[in-house]
C-alpha cells in the first residue's frame, strides 16, 4: 500500500510541477522522455477526471430518479434505478483501478529513467 501511495504522490507532483522546472535556463528540456511522460500523465489524468465527472453526474441523476420512485412507490422504476446505480458503481471502481494501474506504470517508467 505504501508503494501505491508513493507512485500516486509522484504522479501528483509531476502534474503540479510546471514544465519550466524541467528546463535549463537556455530553454532546453533536461530529458525529452520526462517531458513526454509528463504530457502523457496530464492527458490521461484529464481524461480520467472527465470520465469520473460524467459517471458521477449520471449517478446523481439516478439517485434523484430512485428518490422519486420511492416517493411514488413505483417498484419497477425503483429496481431499474438501483440496477443503473450498481452498474455505475462498477464503472467507478473500474475507472479507479485503471487510474491506479496507470500511476503504477508511470512510476515504473520514471524509475527506469532515473537509472
Amino acid at each position: 500500500m505504501k508503494k501505491i501511495w508513493k507512485s500516486a504522490a509522484l504522479a501528483a507532483v509531476l502534474m503540479l510541477v510546471p514544465m519550466q522546472a524541467f528546463a535549463h535556463p537556455g530553454g532546453e528540456a533536461i530529458s525529452p522522455e520526462l517531458k513526454q511522460i509528463h504530457t502523457q500523465l496530464k492527458e490521461i489524468k484529464d481524461q480520467n477526471h472527465e470520465l469520473m465527472r460524467t459517471v458521477y453526474d449520471k449517478c446523481r441523476t439516478q439517485m434523484e430518479a430512485l428518490k422519486k420512485a420511492k416517493e411514488s412507490r413505483d417498484a419497477a422504476a425503483e429496481r431499474e434505478a438501483m440496477n443503473k446505480l450498481r452498474e455505475m458503481e462498477r464503472q467507478i471502481i473500474q475507472l479507479k483501478k485503471e487510474r491506479l494501474r496507470f500511476e503504477q506504470n508511470a512510476h515504473e517508467q520514471l524509475k527506469k529513467l532515473a537509472q
